[in-house]
C-alpha cells in the first residue's frame, strides 16, 4: 500500500471527553492549490513558543520560497521588547565606536560590530547591528531540530533594503519598508498592546542620516505615500521577527490550543479527528527521533499489542499512533500509547470501537514523537505501518506489519502464576504481551486437580495407621488447600538384629509389630560379602568383579594386562597402542622391523612408524629439472644429499649481439654474446633531421641511418618526410588555412586560421541590423550581435496581467516592463465571488458579506447525538460557529456521551456464598447493567490450634473488564482429641512407659491432663531392666548387654527420624 502518512488535511477529538481535538494530515511536497487551510495573511501558525502570521506561502506574498511558509510574529511577546537597532552611549565605552552625521549633532558612540566582521561605515548598518544580533540570539535559543527548518536568508544591500556590508545566514529578521507596503491586511500590520500601538523596526536602505532608521507603526495604516517615520538607532523600540520555515516533511498540523493534540494523554485513550481551525501548529518527520516497534501474530483480539526498544528518550517524548484509512489516508484517530521521558522500552496497546463511516481495513502507524507545547513545533520519527481489520466495532486482526515481527517463544517448560490464574511467559525478548497475562499461552483458572507426590505439597507424613497426606496442586504447580492419600500407613521400626538364613528381625516403636524380612544393600567385593544396611551383618556372596586391591601391567611383546594384587587375578588383556617407539598405556618398547633407508633418511618401523638403523649412501632420487652452473648442467638428489648426477658440458643454441647461446639440452644460456649479430625494427626512428633502423636486441646501433627529405611546411607544422613520415625543418608562417565561418568580438568580425595560428584574416567592422529593449542589433554580414540594447523598445503582449489589485501589459521581450500598468476597477463582490475588473476582466479585492440565519442546536445524550448552535449562510451554505469559526456538517455533531459506568457495586447474601454485581450510569441514573456473576471459593481447612477459613470470590465481566469482590468465612480451631496412656512398669526384656496423653488428631504428646506440658515420644519411654549387671570377669551375659545396646541405637535412630518427618 502508498504509505498516506502525509496525504489527507485531518485533525483530532478526544473520544472520552468528547473535547473536539484538531489535528489535520499535511503532504509534504507543495504544490500549488493544496495548502486548504493555508490563506497567506489570513493564517495563524504556532513556532518556537510564539503566533506568526503567515504573509508567504512559496509562490506568494513575502520572500516566497518553494516548499516554505514566510511567517512574521503576530503578537507583542516579552522576546521582543526593548531593543536598540545600535546601541549608542552618550561617552566613550569599551568596544564603541563615535558618530556623528555633521556638526549639528553631538558624538555618540556606537557599539563595534562582532569580530570577525568588517566595522561599520553608519551606525545604521544592518549586519552587526544589535537589532540583527538579537535575531541571531532568538535563533540560538530554538532547539536543533527548530532551526533545521528555518531557511537561511542572505540580506544584500543590492536586493533587500539594507546599507552597509551582507547579513549572511539570517533565519530570523525583520522585514523591509517594502515588503511590509505588500501586506495588504491590517489586522496582519498591526502591532499593540492592551493600552496602546507599539513601534518596530523596519530594514531600509535610506542611509542619507547615517544614524537612523525606519520604524513601523503599530496601528497597521501607514502606506508607500505617507511620510515615513525615522528614529535614532540608539533608541529602543520593538523587534518583530519574520522567518521562513519548511514544510518540507510535515506529519500533521493541528490546533495550537488546549482542543489540538495536547488534549490526548498517555493512557486517556485514542482521539478522535476532526478539521483544525484557529491557530496551526506542525508536527514534522525527524531522522534525529528513532523507534523500533514489534508486534506478533493477532487475530480476533480487543486490542493491538505492541512491544518497543531504542526509542528516543527525554523529556516530552512519547510512543503516538495514528489510525487511516487504508485507501484514502483518513485519519480517524491519534493517541499518545506511552512516556518515554525516563525508558525507551515497554510495551503498549491500541484499543479502539469502530465508529461512523470507519471501514474495517485500516492502517496504523506507530512513531517516536517530542511533544513541546501548544506554541511549540513537534516532531516525530518514520512511523511504522501496521494494517488491521477491525471487526465488531472493537475486535482487531493484524495483516502486515512493516516493523519487527515477534514470534512467541512460550516457556513451556516453567509457569507463572498469580492467586488465582497461571500463565507461559514469553522467552524472546521485546514481547508485546510483557504485562497482558491474560493473553498469554495457557492463561487459565487454578485448577486444583494433580496429585504430584513432591515434599512441597507434603502435610503430614504416613502413621501406623494411616497413609500420607498431600495437598491437591495445579499443573502450573501451586498447591491447593483440599488433601489426598498416599501410600498406605506406615511403621516406625527399630534397628535390625539378624537371623538364620540372611534374614534380620525387627519391631515397631508405635504398635510393637515384629517383622522378618530378608537382609538388603550393601556391596560385595571380590574378597567380602556385602553388610546389611538394615542389621549390619555380612551376607550373600562375594562378586569377583568388584576389586579393592591395587594393580601392575604384565607385558608381552604384543599385548598387556592389569593384574590385581587383591585377589591374585589378570584382566583388560589388550594390544599395544604405539606412540614415539613406545606403548602408551604401559610403556613397553618396539622391536623395529621393515621400511627402506635412502642417502638421507632411515629406514621407518611398520610397528610403530619410528625411524631406525643406517643411512643407505648409494640409494639417491635425482630431480626432474636440470641445474647449470660453469658451462655444465646436472641433476640434483632430491632428497638433499648434494650428489651432482649426469654432469655433461652445455652445446648447441646461437648467440647474438645481447644474448648468450642456449643449451640444447638443459636449456640455459652459456658462452658469450656475438656483437655483430643485430635484429633491426621494422619501424624508423627520426631525431634532428635523420632516420634510422633501431636494433630490437637492445644495442642501441643505428642501422640505414640517412637525411629527410620532402613534404610542405604550413603556418604551424613542419615538413612531413617521404621515406619515414616524421616532421623535420621548420613551419612556414605565410602559409594559412582560412576558416569558412565568422569569429565577431567587440563589434568586429574575422575568420579564424584553421591551422590555430591565431591569425584574423579578413577582419572588419560589424553593420546593419536594428536593437530592442532585450537585443542587441545582428550584423549582416557575420550574424552576430553587436553593440547595445534599446531600453525604449517595447513589445506588449496582447494579454492583460494582474496581481495586487493592478492589470498590465508583460513586455514579450522579457524585459519585466509592466506597459499600461493601472489599479483595477469596476464590478461587485458577494461572499463567494470578488470583484470583476471592467478593463482586464479579472477577479480583485476581497469577498464580500454571508447572509446568515441562525440554528441554536440541541445537547448529546448518552446514545443520541447532539448538534452545537452555528450560522449559515443563505447563499453559499457556509457554516460558522458561534465564535466565528468556520465548521462541517460533521463537525457540528456533538458525540453521544455514551455511558459513564459508576465503580461495581457488590451485593452479597447474609452467609457471603452467593453475590450479585450492578453498575449504574453517571450521565443516566436509569442506565442500570447487571452482568452474570461466577462464584468459586477456597478453603483452609482448620487444626487442632489454628483456625481455617473459606474464601468466596465473585467474578464479573463487563466493557471488557474483569471485577472481582470476595468475602472470608472463619472456621473455629478445632481443639485437641486427647486419648490417655496409663503408665506401664518395664520388666527385665520388655521397655515400659510414663502416664502420658496422646492427641489422635495431630499425633503430639503431652505430660499433663491440661496439655500445658507438650514432651516427645521417646521422653515417654522406659528401658528394660534385663537380669542384671555383669561383674568383672563375668562374660556370660555380653550377647544380651550387645543386643540391648544395638537394640537401643536403632530406637534413637528411628525417633530422630520420625521428628524430622514431623518437622
Amino acid at each position: 500500500m502508498k504509505k498516506r502518512w502525509l496525504s489527507v488535511l485531518l485533525a483530532l477529538v478526544m473520544a472520552l471527553s468528547l473535547v473536539p481535538v484538531q489535528v489535520q494530515a499535511q503532504k509534504s511536497e507543495i504544490a500549488e492549490g493544496e495548502w486548504e487551510n493555508i490563506r497567506v495573511n489570513n493564517t495563524k501558525v504556532a513556532f518556537g513558543g510564539h503566533e506568526w502570521w503567515v504573509i508567504g506561502d512559496g509562490k506568494t506574498g513575502v520572500f516566497p520560497q518553494e516548499g516554505h511558509l514566510t511567517l512574521w510574529a503576530a503578537n507583542p511577546d516579552a522576546e521582543f521588547a526593548g531593543v536598540f537597532y545600535r546601541r549608542g552611549y552618550s561617552e566613550e565605552q569599551e568596544n564603541t565606536k563615535r558618530y556623528r552625521p555633521n556638526r549639528d549633532y553631538p558624538w555618540v558612540y556606537y557599539v563595534k560590530n562582532p569580530s570577525g566582521m568588517k566595522g561599520w561605515s553608519k551606525p545604521a548598518e544592518y549586519a552587526g547591528s544589535t537589532l540583527q544580533l538579537k535575531m541571531e540570539e532568538m535563533v540560538n535559543n530554538l532547539s536543533a531540530m527548530e532551526r533545521n527548518l528555518l531557511y537561511a536568508r542572505t540580506l544584500t544591500a543590492k536586493n533587500d533594503d539594507i546599507i552597509g556590508q551582507d547579513a549572511k545566514e539570517q533565519r530570523y529578521w525583520v522585514l523591509s519598508t517594502s515588503e511590509y507596503y505588500s501586506i495588504h491586511n491590517i489586522p496582519v500590520r498591526t502591532w499593540e498592546d492592551e493600552v496602546r500601538y507599539l513601534h518596530y523596526w523596519a530594514r531600509d536602505a535610506d542611509d542619507s542620516f547615517g544614524m537612523r532608521a525606519h520604524v513601523l507603526w503599530g496601528s497597521g495604516v501607514l502606506e508607500p505615500w505617507t511620510d515615513p517615520y525615522f528614529n535614532y538607532v540608539y533608541i529602543d523600540n520593538w523587534a518583530r521577527p519574520a522567518t521562513t520555515m519548511s514544510l518540507k516533511n510535515v506529519a500533521f498540523v493541528s490546533r495550537a490550543d488546549e482542543n489540538g493534540k495536547s488534549a490526548a494523554t498517555v493512557g486517556g485513550g485514542l482521539v478522535k479527528a476532526t478539521w483544525p481551525m484557529g491557530t496551526l501548529k506542525y508536527t514534522m518527520k525527524s531522522d534525529a527521533l528513532k523507534l523500533k516497534v514489534y508486534a506478533a501474530e493477532q487475530e480476533n483480539t480487543d486490542a493491538l499489542r505492541i512491544a518497543y526498544s531504542d526509542a528516543t528518550v527525554g523529556p516530552n517524548m512519547y510512543i503516538s499512533c495514528a489510525v487511516r484509512n487504508e485507501w484514502t489516508g483518513e485519519l480517524y484517530y491519534y493517541g499518545k500509547l506511552a512516556d518515554c521521558s525516563k525508558s525507551g522500552s515497554g510495551t503498549a496497546e491500541i484499543r479502539i470501537w469502530r465508529t461512523g463511516n470507519m471501514p474495517e481495513n485500516v492502517v496504523v502507524e506507530i512513531f517516536s514523537e517530542q511533544a513541546n507545547g501548544d506554541l511549540y513545533t513537534d516532531f516525530c520519527s518514520e512511523p511504522i505501518i501496521m494494517k488491521a481489520v477491525v471487526k465488531n466495532r472493537n475486535t482487531w486482526t493484524m495483516t502486515d506489519f512493516s516493523g519487527e515481527t515477534h514470534t512467541h517463544q512460550w516457556d513451556q517448560d516453567n509457569w507463572t502464576a498469580d492467586d488465582e490464574y497461571h500463565w507461559h511467559d514469553c522467552k524472546a525478548a521485546n514481547c508485546p504481551l510483557r504485562e497482558s497475562n491474560y493473553r498469554k499461552d495457557g492463561y487459565d483458572w487454578h485448577r486444583y486437580d494433580q496429585k504430584e507426590v513432591k515434599w512441597e505439597y507434603k502435610y503430614d507424613g504416613p502413621k501406623c495407621d494411616s497413609p500420607a497426606l498431600y495437598f491437591y496442586s495445579c499443573k502450573c504447580g501451586k498447591a491447593g488447600t483440599e488433601m489426598f492419600t498416599v501410600g498406605e500407613a506406615r511403621h516406625f521400626w527399630s534397628a535390625c538384629l539378624q537371623i538364620e538364613g540372611d534374614r534380620h528381625r525387627r519391631k515397631c516403636w508405635n504398635c510393637d509389630l515384629v517383622d522378618i524380612s530378608p537382609c538388603y544393600g550393601g556391596y560385595a567385593t571380590c574378597r567380602y560379602r556385602a553388610e546389611c544396611e538394615g542389621c549390619l551383618e555380612l551376607y550373600g556372596t562375594v562378586d569377583p568383579n568388584n576389586h579393592t586391591g591395587s594393580w601392575s601391567w604384565v607385558k608381552t611383546a604384543e599385548t598387556h594386562g592389569k593384574y590385581y594384587n587383591c585377589c591374585g587375578v589378570t584382566v583388560e588383556v589388550e594390544k599395544h597402542v604405539w606412540e614415539n617407539g613406545a606403548c602408551s598405556a604401559c610403556g613397553y618398547p618396539c622391536d623395529h622391523t621393515g621400511g627402506t633407508a635412502t642417502c638421507t633418511k632411515k629406514a621407518v618401523c611398520v610397528s610403530c612408524g619410528v625411524e631406525y638403523g643406517d643411512l643407505n649412501a648409494e640409494n639417491h632420487d635425482p630431480a626432474a629439472e636440470w641445474t647449470q652452473e660453469n658451462g655444465k648442467h646436472y641433476h640434483v638428489c632430491k632428497n638433499g644429499c648434494g650428489t651432482h648426477l649426469e654432469e655433461a658440458a652445455c652445446s648447441g643454441g646461437t648467440a647474438t649481439c645481447m644474448k648468450k647461446a642456449e643449451c640444447a639440452v638443459c636449456g640455459g644460456e652459456y658462452g658469450t654474446v656475438n656483437a655483430e649479430n643485430h635484429d633491426p625494427a621494422a619501424e624508423w626512428t627520426q631525431e634532428n633531421g635523420k632516420h634510422y633502423h633501431v636494433c630490437k636486441n637492445g644495442c642501441g646501433t643505428h642501422l640505414d641511418e640517412a637525411a629527410c627529405a620532402g613534404g610542405t611546411a604550413t603556418c604551424t607544422k613542419k615538413a612531413e618526410c617521404a621515406v619515414c613520415g616524421g616532421e623535420y625543418g621548420t613551419v612556414n608562417a605565410e602559409n594559412h588555412d582560412p576558416a569558412a565561418e565568422w569569429t565577431q568580438e567587440n563589434g568586429k568580425h574575422y575568420h579564424v586560421c584553421k591551422n590555430g595560428c591565431g591569425t584574423h584574416l579578413d577582419e572588419a567592422a560589424c553593420s546593419g541590423g536594428t536593437a530592442n529593449c532585450t537585443k542587441k542589433a545582428e550584423c549582416d554580414v557575420c550574424g552576430g550581435e553587436y553593440g547595445a540594447v534599446d531600453p525604449n523598445k517595447h513589445d506588449p503582449s496582447a494579454e492583460w496581467t494582474q496581481e495586487n489589485g493592478k492589470h498590465y501589459h508583460v513586455c514579450k521581450n522579457g524585459c519585466g516592463t509592466h506597459v499600461d500598468e493601472a489599479a483595477c476597477s469596476g464590478g461587485g463582490a458577494d461572499c463567494q465571488h470578488k470583484a470583476v475588473c471592467r478593463i482586464c476582466q479579472k477577479e480583485y479585492g476581497e469577498l464580500g458579506m454571508h447572509n446568515f440565519s441562525e440554528n441554536l442546536g440541541w445537547a448529546a445524550t448518552c446514545t443520541e447525538d447532539g448538534q452545537k448552535a452555528h450560522r449559515i449562510c443563505a447563499d453559499c451554505r457556509v457554516l460558522v460557529l458561534m465564535d466565528g469559526e468556520k465548521a462541517t456538517q460533521e463537525e457540528l455533531i456533538i458525540p453521544a456521551t455514551g455511558h459513564d459506568w459508576g465503580e461495581a457495586e457488590w451485593i452479597w447474601n447474609e452467609d457471603g456464598t452467593a453475590a450479585a454485581v450492578r453498575f449504574t450510569c453517571k450521565n443516566d441514573g436509569t442506565h442500570i447493567e447487571e452482568p452474570a456473576v461466577d462464584m468459586t471459593h477456597r478453603t483452609t481447612p482448620a487444626g487442632c490450634t489454628r483456625a481455617g477459613e473459606t474464601v468466596y470470590t465473585a467474578k464479573a465481566t463487563f466493557e471488557n473488564g474483569l471485577y472481582t469482590d470476595s468475602r472470608t468465612t472463619v472456621l473455629d480451631a478445632l481443639g485437641h482429641e486427647v486419648t490417655h496412656v496409663a503408665a506401664l512398669a518395664p520388666t527385665e526384656t520388655e521397655a515400659g512407659h510414663t502416664e502420658h496423653w496422646v492427641c489422635t488428631r495431630c499425633g503430639l504428646y503431652f505430660g499433663d491432663e491440661a496439655l500445658t506440658q507438650p514432651i516427645l515420644q521417646e521422653d515417654t519411654v522406659l528401658p528394660a531392666t534385663g537380669k542384671g549387671t555383669p561383674t568383672t570377669g563375668d562374660s556370660g551375659n555380653l550377647t544380651l548387654w550387645a543386643a540391648l545396646l544395638a537394640a537401643s541405637g536403632g530406637a534413637w535412630l528411628a525417633l530422630l527420624r520420625r521428628r524430622r518427618e514431623r518437622q
